[in-house]
């Protein structure tokens, strides 16, 4: 499905890139 593959690209590169991202919930000081 490429909507999924996006999806997981997306998700992998934000993984890379912003990996506390992964661990933290969003704060409103974004």
């Amino acid at each position: 499905d490429e909507t999924f593959n996006e999806v997981v690209k997306d998700f992998s590169h934000m993984a890379s890139h912003n990996p506390e991202k992964l661990r933290r919930p969003p704060t409103s000081t974004e």
